[in-house]
């Protein structure tokens, strides 16, 4: 295991942002493969005693967010510190290669209690009060050995946060109900720049392919275009949900297999959408969604069939869902 020296960080950022006594609020996730580490409320009683009093409490000064995992030869866990605006302060990475995780846990307490207060946290416990001398005995005591002095241990440079992310590529293929004839599958791509680190904008294109009418006399598609926001609603930077809503424009297209249409070519499109983006990081920039979104349509186009006097409804769009799995480079 590295050295413990190395788990001092960011002592500059929380001496600034530290207030008399300085709080902070934790999330701390075990991955799968470390179960045996330690747990959220082991690792708050382990810090809690460090600093000799309770860190975790109401208006937190610091949010931090932690993961821990195992690796094929190696443990490793990591810490990502923001200010109670949001504001990234940096990220530290702690391993350990030995055989059991405990040691791991110690490291990451040390550094969790030095992150929060690094006064309190380097002040030495209180030395308990000598007992009395016993009466002096007449046979001589021998001289203790002089106590060899302590070698310093340097402190270390802290890292200085890293660039804050900015947007986020993704691809989905989706799913939709009640918006064309049959259910229909489709593609739908997405540009996501962000406001902070839970909130972001959405831009993007959707296409869903003609599906034909149960008559088969025609075969009618949708194109769109959309943008909304996001809101991480619960979750870590690593697994979360998200609260998301859009408004889409396009138009639908319709194709006649039969007879002749009397209005040919494309119709003007609204919609809104709103739901919930359930969201994994894989790697360091690759991120995991699945979607589920209500699908209103603000424009509902009836197509009829009219051969004299009678007509005929081929299809009529409703309110419907749109389900969707996406795969992206995360920058955010």
């Amino acid at each position: 295991m590295r050295s413990p020296a190395f788990a001092l960080i960011l002592t500059t950022t929380a001496l600034a942002l530290a207030e008399e006594k300085p709080t902070a609020r934790v999330s701390w996730v075990r991955l799968p493969g470390a179960e045996s580490c330690v747990d959220d409320a082991s690792l708050r009683k382990s810090v809690t005693a460090r600093l000799g009093r309770d860190p975790f409490v109401a208006a937190p000064t610091l949010a931090v967010e932690g993961t821990i995992a195992r690796e094929p030869k190696r443990w490793i866990a990591k810490l990502w510190i923001r200010d109670a605006d949001g504001k990234s302060l940096g990220e530290r990475e702690l391993t350990s290669e030995a055989d059991t995780c405990a040691s791991l846990g110690e490291a990451v307490s040390l550094a969790l209690a030095l992150a929060i207060d690094p006064d309190a946290a380097a002040s030495p416990s209180p030395s308990p009060s000598p007992s009395p001398s016993p009466s002096p005995s007449p046979t001589p005591t021998p001289k203790p050995k002089p106590k060899p002095k302590p070698t310093p241990t340097p402190t270390p440079t802290p890292t200085p946060p890293p660039p804050t992310s900015l947007a986020a590529v993704m691809v989905r293929a989706v799913l939709s109900t009640s918006l064309l004839p049959k259910p229909a599958p489709g593609v739908a791509l997405s540009f996501d720049p962000a406001f902070s680190h839970r909130f972001r904008a959405v831009f993007g294109a959707m296409y869903l392919p003609p599906q034909r009418t149960a008559d088969g006399v025609a075969g009618i598609s949708l194109t769109t275009l959309h943008s909304g926001t996001c809101g991480g609603t619960t979750g870590t930077l690593t697994v979360g949900v998200d609260l998301c809503v859009a408004l889409h424009a396009g138009a639908t297209h319709a194709a006649v297999h039969r007879l002749e249409p009397d209005r040919p070519g494309d119709r003007l499109w609204l919609g809104a959408a709103f739901g919930l983006r359930f969201r994994v990081r894989l790697a360091e920039a690759l991120i995991l969604d699945a979607s589920v979104d209500g699908m209103v349509p603000l424009t509902r186009h009836r197509f009829r069939v009219t051969p004299a006097a009678d007509d005929q409804e081929m299809f009529a769009q409703t309110f419907g869902l749109l389900a969707g799995v996406g795969l992206g480079w995360n920058l955010f």
